[in-house]
Formats: structure tokens, sequence, C-alpha cells
């Protein structure tokens, strides 16, 4: 059966979802190839060709392509007869790469390999590594066929490049050019009927079609910043859903809670002018349609249990009851979790989408050393000492993505950390506007102590914040020279991305948690109506007066008879009540304490899998983010 999908690589349209999706899917379902386009294909021609030609015309000093490397920069890699120096280059080459395998620690996820490959295929698409095109259909073989290489994820310091993580990669595809029969090194990740399982590479070298590497070849496989771009991308593709996720259950809670529509209204945010501002509250706005739960200064109609307030003591004044109205300040302000949720999750938006910036840019871009111009040798240009068409210099450092990466993981963190701020208001009975403590409501009042309901998941939830903050410390802020001091300063981009890639995942199971003592919460509101909120003891104590019974039915019609949820939160709704009830046969909501850990479980796996938020948008619409 025919792929679904193709994944064209030409080294200038890669963007994020693509990147995702292919290192996500199956081979049977997306295929992954270098581009047809002839000028691309002339390109990587060339750029191979002017490195044949530096190896039999001349002895100029090409670094990494007839030198050593790092600080054997300056040591001449010699040869007697052309054929030699192939040979010893080809020999510099393997020496590369195994002896640049020192990682250590757990193997990086299939898909974050996945995508390593992905990004260095199309880097050297671009054709400015010497490559020959022959090596980049081995990568792409590699991909088709679902065969990983097993890359440990400790070992980078982000300059030059994911060295080792890198080497780990393409150690799997190369002969050993003066006894190419021997052992293949390095070991890979194949499907199997139980999943996958690891083998080493020499067993399917028949699957690999492992090659000699050329001059050059090595260092342009192991030299950029493939893994922690790769490990940045899924880290922002994990962020983007949170802050989808986030606007679904922030909703949810602001419902829950009785909040206001009046801090969501696009005057004020105009005025601020930031973008991802505007945006969060627009969208909040237009999720909360159909609502008559929340105040809107637009209809003049409001709810709040305080203005409720207000209204029986006027009445309780008119009767005599009291002798004046204690003074209430309106319109009633949530509190900051509720109310600046467009400042505090726009200002994350913003960051992510700085973030995607970058990061698409890095995709796309020349991220080995030294980067060749075949064109000037081609032109006989002249404005470069001796016409040489190469420059060594640093695209290979980690940087941009190592302060991006920074910036993603605290916008993440922060999208968790006002969202725990609701999971404790709604779950204290002091806040949650006479909501039950905890979220639990059972039918016997007498064994109302016995149950703790949703308390414990805000407990988990400021667990999860906390780790956060220990994960947010910047990588990018510390170097240790490497290299005999010639790699002087380094990027220590790769922790920054793995650690962003855990504050997002992080982020994600803290939105799982709101999501569940959110719709905990509205389902109690919506079968609590609005009569309990206007104090029914009130009402039995001065039922006897005619005139207060004709005062309260006044009152009645100002509170409609049902409680309606938003759109957005009536798609959720049944979202939980697919995934928890139809699916797994749970009872939710829940009405006495139960073994909670499945419900959490079932709500973050779906998502973290992106299930949830891509079926929230099938139904409700795309959730825009600029």
């Amino acid at each position: 059966m025919p792929a679904h999908h193709e994944l064209i690589l030409d080294g200038n349209s890669l963007y994020l979802e693509a990147l995702i999706n292919a290192a996500e899917a199956a081979p049977a379902d997306y295929i992954i190839s270098l581009t047809s386009d002839k000028e691309i294909l002339r390109k990587i021609e060339a750029s191979r060709k002017y490195v044949e030609d530096i190896l039999s015309n001349g002895s100029k000093k090409i670094y990494g392509v007839n030198t050593g490397f790092g600080a054997n920069k300056h040591k001449y890699i010699p040869g007697s007869t052309h054929e030699e120096k192939i040979q010893n280059m080809r020999k510099l080459t393997y020496n590369l790469l195994i002896s640049h395998c020192t990682g250590m620690g757990a193997k990086f996820p299939r898909e974050i390999v996945r995508a390593a490959m992905i990004l260095r295929i199309n880097t050297l698409a671009m054709g400015h590594s010497g490559v020959r095109k022959e090596l980049l259909k081995v990568l792409t073989g590699l991909l088709n066929n679902d065969i990983t290489p097993v890359v440990p994820s400790q070992g980078s310091v982000g300059a030059s490049g994911d060295l080792a993580p890198l080497s780990h990669m393409a150690v799997v595809l190369a002969l050993n050019p003066g006894a190419p029969e021997t052992e293949i090194f390095g070991d890979v990740e194949i499907k199997n009927e139980s999943g996958y399982k690891v083998v080493s590479a020499d067993s399917i070298r028949g699957l690999i079609n492992p090659v000699i590497l050329e001059a050059k070849e090595g260092l342009a496989l192991n030299n950029g910043t493939c893994f922690l771009t790769s490990l940045c991308s899924f880290a922002l593709s994990k962020s983007i859903n949170a802050i989808k996720a986030a606007q679904i259950s922030s909703v949810l809670s602001l419902e829950a809670l009785l909040g206001t529509k009046d801090s969501l209204n696009p005057a004020l945010h105009n005025l601020r002018r930031h973008p991802g501002q505007i945006r969060i509250a627009k969208n909040l706005k237009e999720m909360l349609g159909g609502s008559n739960l929340v105040f809107d200064a637009d209809t003049g109609t409001d709810y709040d249990l305080h203005t409720v307030d207000c209204q029986l003591q006027s009445i309780e004044k008119e009767l005599g009851l009291i002798t004046s109205i204690k003074p209430i300040k309106e319109p009633i302000q949530d509190n900051y979790s509720l109310r600046c949720i467009p400042q505090v999750m726009g200002a994350c938006l913003d960051s992510l989408n700085y973030v995607k910036g970058v990061v698409e840019t890095e995709m796309n871009s020349v991220n080995d050393n030294p980067i060749l111009f075949p064109e000037w040798a081609a032109e006989g240009n002249e404005t470069r000492v001796s016409g040489i068409a190469a420059i060594s210099g640093g695209n290979f450092h980690g940087e941009p993505i190592a302060l991006a990466a920074d910036f993603l993981k605290i916008a993440a963190a922060e999208i968790a950390s006002i969202a725990e701020r609701r999971i404790f208001t709604l779950t204290d009975p002091s806040l949650n506007r006479k909501l039950p403590a905890f979220l639990i409501n059972p039918a016997d009042k007498q064994e109302e102590g016995m149950h703790s309901g949703m308390m414990i998941l805000q407990y988990t939830a400021a667990a999860i914040v906390s780790e956060n903050k220990i994960l947010c410390h910047p990588a990018s802020v510390d170097s240790i020279p490497t290299s005999a001091n010639v790699e002087d300063h380094v990027s220590m981009g790769t922790h920054g991305s793995k650690r962003a890639l855990e504050v997002a995942e992080n982020t994600n199971k803290v939105i799982a948690l709101e999501l569940l003592c959110a719709a905990q919460a509205l389902h109690l509101r919506l079968k609590q109506g609005f009569r309990p909120l206007y104090r029914p003891e009130e009402r039995s104590r001065i039922i006897d007066h005619e005139e207060a019974d004709a005062l309260f039915r006044k009152l009645e019609l100002l509170i409609p008879e049902q409680m309606t949820a938003g759109k957005s939160s009536q798609i959720i709704l049944e979202m939980l009540d697919k995934l928890l009830v139809k699916e797994n046969g749970l009872e939710f909501p829940i009405t006495n304490d139960v073994y909670i850990q499945p419900y959490i479980a079932i709500v973050t796996e779906n998502l973290l899998n992106g299930r949830l938020v891509k079926e929230f948008e099938n139904s409700y619409g795309e959730i825009h983010l600029k």
C-alpha cells in the first residue's frame, strides 16, 4: 500500500508540523525523500566535485577535507599518491565517527532520532557540505525502512554541534574503508511484532546498505545542530499543544467559578497591543459564546454571588430585617489566575511564536563546517585568499536554539504555573464560590469528611510546577571549553532543549489535571443551578412575609431557570465523557472517592499524544495562535 504522505527535503521548505508528523509516523504512512529538483541536485554535486578537486589537484589546506579536526586542525593529512591521499581521508573520516561515539545514558526516543536524521538530510541538501547525494539516499532509506540508530542522550555540549549524538547516528552506515567486510558499529531499533527491539547494525547490514564514507562526509554528518533542534522542535510542538489545551481548561474553570467576561473585552487588550494577549482574549471570549455562567458587561447580566447577596440585602432592608447594606464594590474582580489569563498566556504565546521562528529558521539552515561555495571556484573568484571556495566558521554553534529553548521552557512553565492556581481555586471551598470542598459531593452528607475528592490533584500539580522551576534554570549561560581550548565557548543547547521537552510534557500534565478538576466543578455547578446561590436559608427565614415572597419572585426573574455552559465547555465535557465513561467504563463526574489514577492517566495520555486537542478542534474549529 502506498504511503499516505510524502515529505520532500530540499533544504528550504521544512516546517515544524511536517517535521513532527514525519518523525512520529510509521513509514507505511509517510515516505521521506530527497528532492528531485535539478538545480538543488546540481548544487549538491558541485560541492562534492569541489572536495574531490581539492584532493586531486592541490595542496591547499581545507579544514576537515585534508586536515585533522578540532585541536588537530593544523595537521595536514598527507599522501604520496592520489590513491593514498583518498584512502587516508577515508580513514580519517571513519576514525572521526568511531572515536566520537562517546554518548552515555538512556537512548533518545525513536521520534527524536528520526527528526534529527530528517534535519541532517535537509541541511546537507542545500549543497554546501560536500557530500554525495547517494549518501543522503542511504539516510532516507533508513527512515523509510523504519531503522532508527540507537543514540545515547548524554554527551553533547551543543558546539561543535551535537558531535557525539550525530556520530552514533552516522556510525551505523559507515564501512571500515580498510576492511569493509568487518563489523559495522552501533545499534539500531527495528520494528517487530511486539513493538521495537534493539539489534546490532551489523546484524541487519543488508537492510542498512552501509557505505564507505568519502572525505568531508563524516564531518558533514556529525557536525551540526540536529539533535538540539530536534529536541527543541518536539518541546515546541508539545508547548503549542499545551497552550491550546490550557485555553480549553481555563474556560472550563472560568465558567465553573462564575467568573467574568469583562476582563476579555477587546478594548482593554488593544490598548496594550501585545498580539498574543489580544489573540488569547479573543479566543476565550469566543469560546464562552452561549454561556450564561459568566458576567457579561455587554449585556449587563450579572449572576455573581456577591451581586445576588446585594440584592438579597436590599430585600431584607425593605423588610426591616437589617438596617444597612454591606457595601460591595462592583463589578467584582476575579483573582489573577482568571482575570489575567490573556496577559500571562498571551505573553507565553508570543514567546512560543518567537521560538517557532527561530526553530524553523534553523531547520532550513546550513549548520556544519567548513561551508563550501563551489560556485566561487567555478567562477575563478579571486576575492578569497588563493581562490579557496570554503569558509571555516561556526555555523554549528547551537546558541540560537540554546537561547530559544531556555525561553521556551520558561514560557511553558508559566502556562502550568497559572493553571495550578486555578486548580487550587477550584478545590478550595473558601474561593470556589459555593462549590463543595475539593469538588466532592457525596449523596450521604454524613460522609462528607470521608471523601478527599480532587484534593490531591492540586498537590500533584504543585509538585510538577515546582519541578518545572528547577528544570527552567537556563542552560545557555553555561559553557565549559573543549578540544584543548580551541572550542572555548559552547552553547549547552542540547541540555536546554532536553529540559524544555521535559517542561513541555510536565505542562501538559498540569493542564490534564485542570481539565479533570474544572470538568468535575462544572458538572457540579450545572447540577447546582442558580437557585442555591442566593441563600435559601435566608428565604426560609422570611418566607412567611407576603411582601418578601413577592420580592423574591421579582428577584427570581433576574435569575435564569437553567445554567448553560458555553460551546467550548460543552464540547470538552462530551469528549471527557467519551474518553472516561464510554471508552473506559469509569464514572464521571465522580460522586464519591474513586481510584483516581486511571482518570489522570487517560486524560494525560490523550493530551500528550495530541488526540484531545485535535478532536476538540475538529468539533469547535481551530484554536488560532496568531
